[in-house]
This record gives C-alpha cells, sequence and structure tokens, in this order.
C-alpha cells in the first residue's frame, strides 16, 4: 500500500541570535559554549583545556619520569670544555684561562673556577667579551654557585631544573592551543626526547633558553585568548627581554613570535603587545648593546675555525642538514648519527608532510612560525659564513618544541596512534642511551688522573695550543677543576718556545706535553726532547717528553 511522505514540522527558530563574524566567535544558543570554526582547526572548548585529576596525575607521572632520565648519570661525565667556561664567567673574572702569561714557568695555582677567587656577581655583565654569548644565563648560574657550590652536580642541577620547568610551561601552552590530550603527549615526548635529555645534564645555557622561549609564548596565547593586562604585558616584557639576553639565536624565535602577535591578536591588545616587543627589544639593546660591540671586537674574528666548511655544493649541504635536524632532536646526537641519511631524509619529509596537510590549521600557526623562525635565522647564517652552524644541534634546539606540538597535535588515522608509537621508541631510545656508556665530549678527568698517576710532583707541565680559538689553558682549568690541591710547576704555550725558555728546558731532565696532539708537536716543538709515554684521551693528549740523551727508563 502506497504511503505518502510525512511533512517534517521543524521547531521555530530562537530570534536575535549573533552572527558568526570570525573563525572562534562564541554563540550563547544556552548555557553550553560552542565555538563556530571556518577553518580546518579543532574545536578547543573551555572545558577542554582545563586537566582532570587524572590528568594531571599523568602529567606528575610524566614529570617523576623525567626528572629520573635527566638525574641517572647525570655525572658520569666530565665537565668539558663550555661547561668549565660556564663556570668561569659565572665567577666574574671573565674567561681568565685567555689571558695567562705565555711561556712562563709558574709555581702558584690560580684557581679561576672558584668561589675564593670570584668577583662579585655584578661583574659579570662588563666580563663576558671573550665570548659569543649573552650574560642572563652566567648571571643565573653564579647564584645557583653560590647556594649549591661549582662541583658538577651542582652546576648541572640548574639545568635540570629549568628542562623539567620547560616540560610544565609547555603542557600549558600546548593546554591552551590543543587540548589536555595532545599536551599530555607533548609533554611525554619532550620528557623521553634524548636531544633534551642531553641539553639537561650540561651546566649550558640551552635549558634556561628553552623555557624562557615557552614562556614567552604561553604569555602570547594567554592575552590572544583572555585579552591583555597590564600583568600579561609586563610578564612577556620581562621574559622576552630575558630570551634575548640568554642566547643570539633566539633572534629568530623573537621574530617568528612578533609575527604570530600581529596577525593573531585582535584588535587593541594587537597594538599593545607589539608595544610590548618593541619595548623588550629596545630594553635588551640598551641593557646590552654596548657590550656586545665590544664583544664583537675582542672575540676572534666571531667565527672560530671549527664551523667553517670548504666543501662544494654548500647550498646541499645546508638542506641536508636541516634534514637531519628532526631525528636528532627526538634521539641525540649520538643516536641518530647512526642512521643512513636516507632514514634523516624520511623523518624529514614525514615532518614537512604534516605541516603541509595541516596548512589550514590554525592552531599549528605558532609552531610553524616558531620553528620556521629559529632555523632560517641559522640556515642564512650558514649561506651567508660558509659555516656549519645548522650541524651543531644545540644551535637550533630551541625550535625542538615546536617538532614535538606538532607530533602531538597532529590529526592522524586513529590519531592517538602514532604519538604513542613515537613515545614508545623515546622510552627505548632514552634506556638504551641510559644503560649504555655515555661518551664524554672532553674528559678532562681523565686527562688530570693520567697526570697524577705518572707525573712526579715537581715535574713542569706544559700546556701548548697554538689555536687563535682556544687558548691552551683550557688544559690548565680542566687539570685544576679536578685536581686542586696539585703543586707541579706549570705554563702555557701559545707559539714555537724561544731559545731563552729552550735553554731553560735543557736543565730538565723531562717535562710533561699536554695539549691535542702532544706526540706529534713535541719533537718539532723541543729539539733534543723525544716523546716517552703517550696517553690520548678524548680532551686531548698527554705527553713525557725526555732528553734524548738520558737514559731510558719506564715509569
Amino acid at each position: 500500500m502506497y504511503h505518502p511522505p510525512r511533512r517534517l514540522t521543524l521547531p521555530p527558530l530562537r530570534r536575535n541570535l549573533p552572527a558568526a563574524k570570525s573563525p572562534g566567535t562564541l554563540c550563547p544558543l544556552n548555557r553550553a559554549r560552542c565555538i563556530i570554526r571556518l577553518d580546518n582547526s579543532p574545536v578547543i572548548t573551555q572545558r577542554s583545556i582545563v586537566p582532570t585529576h587524572r590528568q594531571l596525575a599523568i602529567l606528575t607521572v610524566i614529570l617523576v619520569i623525567a626528572a629520573f632520565l635527566r638525574i641517572y648519570k647525570c655525572t658520569e661525565t666530565s665537565l668539558w670544555m663550555d661547561e668549565l667556561d660556564s663556570i668561569e664567567l659565572a665567577m666574574g673574572n671573565r674567561t681568565a684561562h685567555d689571558f695567562f702569561p705565555d711561556a712562563v714557568i709558574r709555581y702558584d695555582h690560580p684557581d679561576p673556577l672558584s668561589l675564593s677567587s670570584a668577583a662579585p656577581w655584578w661583574h659579570i655583565w662588563n666580563q663576558v667579551q671573550i665570548t659569543t654569548h649573552p650574560p642572563l644565563y652566567f648571571v643565573v648560574l653564579r647564584w645557583w654557585i653560590d647556594a649549591f657550590g661549582a662541583r658538577p652536580a651542582a652546576v648541572r642541577s640548574l639545568s635540570i631544573l629549568f628542562s623539567l620547568a620547560g616540560i610544565i610551561i609547555f603542557f600549558d601552552l600546548c593546554r591552551l592551543i590543543h587540548g589536555v590530550p595532545p599536551a599530555l603527549i607533548a609533554a611525554c615526548i619532550m620528557a623521553l626526547a634524548v636531544g633534551q635529555i642531553d641539553i639537561a645534564q650540561e651546566a649550558r645555557s640551552y635549558p634556561l633558553l628553552i623555557f624562557l622561549g615557552l614562556t614567552s609564548c604561553d604569555c602570547v596565547v594567554r592575552i590572544k585568548k583572555r585579552g591583555a593586562t597590564p600583568r600579561r604585558l609586563f610578564y612577556l616584557m620581562i621574559f622576552l627581554v630575558a630570551l634575548l639576553l640568554t642566547h643570539y639565536f633566539s633572534v629568530g624565535a623573537f621574530v617568528g613570535l612578533m609575527i604570530y602577535a600581529a596577525t593573531r591578536v585582535a584588535g587593541r591588545d594587537c597594538k599593545r603587545v607589539l608595544g610590548v616587543f618593541l619595548l623588550a627589544a629596545v630594553g635588551a639593546a640598551a641593557a646590552w648593546g654596548p657590550q656586545f660591540l665590544r664583544q664583537m671586537r675582542t672575540v676572534p674574528n666571531l667565527d672560530p675555525s671549527y664551523t667553517r666548511e670548504d666543501l662544494p655544493n654548500h647550498a646541499l649541504q645546508i638542506m641536508l642538514r636541516a634534514s637531519d635536524l628532526p631525528l636528532k632532536y627526538l634521539c641525540g646526537d649520538t643516536f641518530s648519527d647512526r642512521f643512513s641519511q636516507t632514514i634523516h631524509l624520511a623523518v624529514a619529509a614525514m615532518v614537512v608532510a604534516l605541516i603541509l596537510l595541516s596548512r589550514r590549521r590554525s592552531d599549528l600557526f605558532l609552531w610553524t612560525l616558531w620553528g620556521l623562525g629559529i632555523i632560517l635565522s641559522v640556515v642564512a647564517l650558514d649561506a651567508a659564513h660558509h659555516s656549519i652552524l645548522l650541524q651543531i644541534t644545540r644551535y637550533t634546539i630551541l625550535a625542538s618544541p615546536a617538532l614535538m606540538a606538532i607530533l602531538a597535535a597532529a590529526r592522524w588515522p586513529r590519531w592517538h596512534l602514532l604519538p604513542l608509537i613515537v613515545i614508545f621508541l623515546l622510552t627505548a631510545l632514552a634506556v638504551v642511551r641510559e644503560c649504555s656508556e655515555i661518551p664524554a665530549k672532553q674528559d678532562f678527568r681523565h686527562l688530570s688522573l693520567i697526570i697524577d698517576s705518572y707525573a712526579a710532583p715537581d715535574e713542569l707541565l706544559v700546556f701548548y695550543n697554538d689555536s687563535g680559538w682556544v687558548a691552551p689553558g683550557v688544559w690548565y682549568i680542566g687539570y685544576e677543576y679536578y685536581l686542586p690541591d696539585s703543586r707541579r710547576p706549570w705554563m702555557t704555550l701559545r707559539h714555537p718556545p724561544s731559545a731563552i725558555l729552550l735553554h731553560s728546558l735543557q736543565s730538565r731532565e723531562a717535562f710533561w706535553l699536554i695539549g691535542r696532539t702532544p706526540d706529534v708537536d713535541g719533537p718539532n716543538l723541543f729539539p733534543g726532547f723525544r716523546p716517552e709515554l703517550v696517553w690520548h684521551t678524548t680532551a686531548g693528549g698527554v705527553c713525557l717528553m725526555r732528553k734524548s740523551n738520558s737514559a731510558h727508563s719506564i715509569r
């Protein structure tokens, strides 16, 4: 039997509803909050950014695991050259090892890494000419050393603290942009990323740099969502100035964040935020500009030899190094070096595909600007100076949170599956790294132990290096740091010895030469002496130089 179709009767529309004028307009249909999106970004409601007690418990577990991975074997390796420089600069006496008198045998033992010889902390601002960093980290490190001392565990614990604080800020930032579940995944990736663990176990400025960068982003996002109150604007200016005074490569992040604020903060708030960016730039330039100009004149060329590259096809090399960055951020320098270039390119292609597929998602716009601003600024320097700065991961490590946020917030098929796989792999990598021997960059502890075990108390130590960038005093401060009670005579040598010095050394049966390749340099520098005992360490070589006409003996 035929039944005619029924006519549907719709309820009358509610009148006086506000029209959606822009993406993200709130429509009070009822007491629930509704967001109208005209782009392809996910809907983030007020309820979805408030973590539950269970989610806070998960975040606590993530932080506990992150703390364990950063504390475990924190002092397994020796402090290397850059960490010794950090302590030395924090003492307010500039890099004193660069100014040791050359070719002078000394019997005193100055200790530029000790608080007993340190200047007041406010002297640090004017004593960082022989380095390529602004002074803020060294000031903060000095305050930390005043409270906890200058031993390896103490100075490295400051980096661990900033690394853990950065994870908390990263979670809060991702929570505001993407919601709580992607924020938990992002925090977990940062907690387990081997690249983050590596920098957290060094007395360097990079964990502080990431912390300040993320807090600056967090302030801008809060202003975008909740308005530009005087307190938020003040905090934003403080964090931006601190960011610029921590590392020079933060300029790319500063520009990227300013572009985001100019395009995403609406109305009068946009003018206020841009005014804060301008004040921050002017304030940082006024506070540090004169010292920066002095630094430009005093640092040798500001272009060390180890960053120069003479290979052809430099543009292609830059592209290949850029493709290495995602794997290095997640797996660390040492582990990622074991993979072929094909794996590096595949990982980089996956990240680029994520960005292109999500180009209409406004919630990823901040991360795109942030990462590109940092990486492109270093790429520009490499292209202009024919250098390899992009190969040194820590110079672009500030861009790593952008990669982690994109991985956590991407719309995968069954979106939660791939982030969980990434977390599992990062956990496995972290366990493999921590269960294996951690390679030391420069093992001054091993070098000092060799000297203390084989050198007699009255034998001369000669620290030699002819490089204009690394002074031979670096070996002395590493030796003095790990053997503060040693009383052996010593001297530093930058150039081949003079006839007067050679004549003075002829009165000695033997002396110890410490440097990059002392067994090779020794016979050329000191005629009449031959290398007898040689040890090679990651910090350099140790060689006993004995008179050629003396009786042979094994020590």
